[in-house]
């Protein structure tokens, strides 16, 4: 259960400088007028944020479901 707990929050902490990092490549894609730079910072922002909603709603979604 341990693992499992360390686990879930190092996968948090990985989603949400995923999307801290995104939104740096977004804003500078945007400043230097890199279309690619900005979607691919696009990409990475709504992926770490799904990501990490994920993560934090799943135990509670698991026993919903379990029920």
């Amino acid at each position: 259960m341990d693992l499992l707990d360390t686990a879930s929050q190092v996968a948090l902490a990985c989603c949400i400088a995923v999307a801290i990092i995104g939104g740096a490549a977004l804003g500078i894609g945007r400043v230097s007028g890199s279309g690619p730079g900005g979607v691919r910072g696009m990409g990475m922002l709504l992926g770490g944020g799904g990501g990490a909603i994920v993560i934090v709603y799943a135990p509670d979604l698991i026993s919903w479901l379990a029920q």
